[in-house]
């Protein structure tokens, strides 16, 4: 059993909470580049200084979960079992990431994070950091996964297929969020959108290789 949380940690825990707290109104009313670190301490009821000891720079009060972000993907690959082929453990990551943005709490939170980040070019360039970050977590798992039967062009063009299906069906469902679309109608879209993306998969890429049987083996073909 884990231990439960020490004071300290749970006081650490409720501060950083609150400090997103603070934020988040702050950059739905007048969006993220306008509002200082200082204002969301002052609506935090911290200081500055406490806000840095949480987040290390501004971007993170918006992308605060964004070390599991570039680790997703990757770690859905590991979890791939012995023999299952890397695409099949991804299409089920992505399977049931869609699913959970269908929940009303996760389309309400998600529609005001796009709203934010579609009024600021530095977060859109944080995304795109994230993104470069995702590969190279997802080219590490996959090497790791394959074994060395997978050669290096091998391995970066599946992260890079991988990380362009991610995108792709994030499209659709960004869209259907911002167009108010319900859950049921978002589902309708966003099943459709992973059926086409891994259907194209299939497809175009012609070899997608299966976890490794056991550790260090070679990869095996469908």
């Amino acid at each position: 059993m884990e231990d439960t949380p020490g004071r300290r940690e749970r006081k650490k825990l409720a501060t950083r909470q609150a400090i997103l707290d603070a934020a988040r109104p702050l950059f739905l009313e007048r969006g993220f580049d306008p509002v200082t670190i200082a204002e969301v301490a002052d609506a935090a009821d911290v200081s500055v200084a406490t806000v840095f000891n949480h987040f290390r720079t501004k971007e993170d009060l918006v992308f605060w979960n964004q070390p599991a972000d570039e680790r997703a993907l990757a770690d859905a690959v590991r979890a791939a079992g012995p023999g299952e082929r890397v695409l099949d453990a991804v299409r089920r990551y992505e399977e049931q990431r869609v699913t959970a943005k269908q929940e009303p709490d996760a389309m309400a939170g998600y529609r005001r994070f796009l709203t934010v980040l579609a009024g600021s070019e530095t977060l859109r360039a944080r995304e795109r950091w994230i993104e470069v970050r995702r590969r190279e977590e997802l080219q590490a798992a996959l090497a790791e996964v394959l074994g060395p039967g997978a050669g290096e062009v091998e391995v970066e063009l599946l992260a890079g297929q991988l990380v362009a299906a991610h995108r792709a069906i994030d499209t659709v469902v960004r869209r259907g969020i911002l167009a108010g679309d319900g859950p049921a109608r978002l589902r309708g879209a966003a099943t459709a959108a992973v059926e086409e993306v891994f259907a194209a998969l299939e497809a175009g890429a012609g070899r997608h290789r299966s976890a490794a049987q056991g550790t260090g083996g070679p990869g095996t073909s469908p």
